[in-house]
């Protein structure tokens, strides 16, 4: 009897960032097994390209329609009639989707569905395979925050398992938005981490680290320009830093500042420019990769106010980078405090520059910082014992 089992993940973004990246790793993994993998995604993008080369995964794009694109996030808030137009398309969509699946599901199909965003869209699809075709459904959830935290019943009742990378601070808060009163169903989440392929980073070599006598310090934050991500926080910090006397810069990744690119871009864009800050911020825009700019850089600073557990910090920590970040989310799981890097409370401008003027002023501190987050990483976020976990778990638990 044939014991192998075949996968089949949905991910509607195709950006290649957070949990794609771990989805990614996590299809490479289950490939090299011989099992058979397939990834169905709901737009065209980068993340294609990462898999489409990809020996053992069947990739299947099926783009969604420009009627569901257009209001995507804010299909929670339109009208009532925009909202059933919107959900009958979805549904459309849906049922062509199942007729494609139909030659690849298998009795031993697994199905999982990569973020609670993704869910939403798939549903329909994952339901009716669940109900009659009685597939196995994992769900994998970042954060509890999300416009469609509403659907999390739902998608807890239509799931065998739930996979949380959320961090345990935030498991009992997802397991009552999920669950409601079932609270004795949360037996079927298991807490996981994001896992990291520490030999892709490498920390700089002997006679590239800085010591920081050759200023200034280049500090590096990763992420989109909103309030939520504390994109402003971060250059702040940088100016007080320089009213302390420390020659910093910030170097933002992640896109481009458009002061057009509504309220707060416009803000901050006027804040750099009032506080003459344009030579000392420098937004770096999208990269494919940031192996390379995380040798560049001498400290992470993270300064998100909502968070599960953040691939860039496991990355920056691969490559010997200390962080300093808010404490939130799974944060603290990933940043042991004054050992790999500095937890900070949420919004603490001052403190935060407190810890930067301490790694600037002793830079044996900041290597030695960096050191201990290469080998934390290296001992608790190894990517093939985090992989084999996963699906160790899914295979085994009902």
């Amino acid at each position: 009897m044939n014991n192998d089992f075949e996968w089949i993940f949905f991910e509607r973004s195709a950006k290649y960032y957070g949990s794609a990246v771990n989805l990614v790793d996590q299809c490479e993994y289950i490939a090299k097994t011989g099992e058979k993998v397939s990834v169905v995604v709901a737009e065209s993008g980068e993340l294609i390209d990462r898999i489409r080369d990809k020996n053992g995964i069947q990739l299947i794009v099926q783009s969604l329609p420009k009627a569901i694109n257009k209001y995507d996030k804010k299909l929670l808030k339109l009208s009532l009639f925009k909202k059933l137009t919107s959900l009958l398309h979805l549904l459309a969509w849906n049922t062509k989707l199942i007729f494609t699946l139909r030659n690849i599901i298998t009795t031993r199909s697994i199905l999982v569905v990569n973020n609670t965003r993704t869910f939403f869209f798939f549903f329909p699809t994952v339901l009716f395979v669940k109900i009659f075709w009685r597939r196995k459904v994992i769900w994998k959830v970042q954060t509890t925050s999300y416009p469609y935290r509403v659907a999390m019943p739902l998608f807890s009742a239509c799931s065998n398992m739930i996979f949380f990378y959320g961090g345990v601070k935030n498991l009992s808060s997802f397991t009552t938005a999920a669950f409601g009163s079932l609270k004795k169903r949360s037996d079927k989440i298991v807490n996981m981490d994001n896992p990291v392929d520490v030999l892709k980073y490498r920390k700089k070599q002997v006679g590239e680290s800085k010591t920081f006598n050759r200023f200034p310090v280049k500090i590096m934050m990763v992420g989109e320009i909103k309030r939520d991500k504390g994109t402003r926080d971060g250059v702040e910090i940088i100016m007080q830093l320089r009213n302390e006397g420390v020659d910093a810069k910030l170097y933002h990744y992640g896109e481009m500042l458009n002061e057009n690119n509504g309220e707060y871009a416009s803000e901050l864009h006027n804040f750099i420019i009032s506080n003459d800050l344009n030579s000392h911020v420098k937004f770096m825009g999208y990269r494919k990769s940031l192996v390379l700019d995380y040798i560049e850089n001498d400290i992470l600073l993270h300064c998100s106010y909502i968070e599960a557990k953040p691939l860039i910090i496991l990355e920056a920590s691969a490559s010997a980078l200390p962080t300093v970040s808010y404490e939130v989310g799974g944060i603290s799981e990933q940043v042991v405090d004054q050992k790999t890097g500095f937890l900070l409370p949420v919004g603490d401008i001052k403190s935060a520059v407190k810890a930067l003027t301490r790694l600037a002023n002793n830079p044996s501190k900041s290597l030695e910082m960096g050191q201990n987050a290469r080998d934390y990483v290296t001992a608790k976020f190894n990517h093939e014992i985090i992989n084999s976990k996963f699906v160790c778990n899914a295979k085994t638990r009902k």
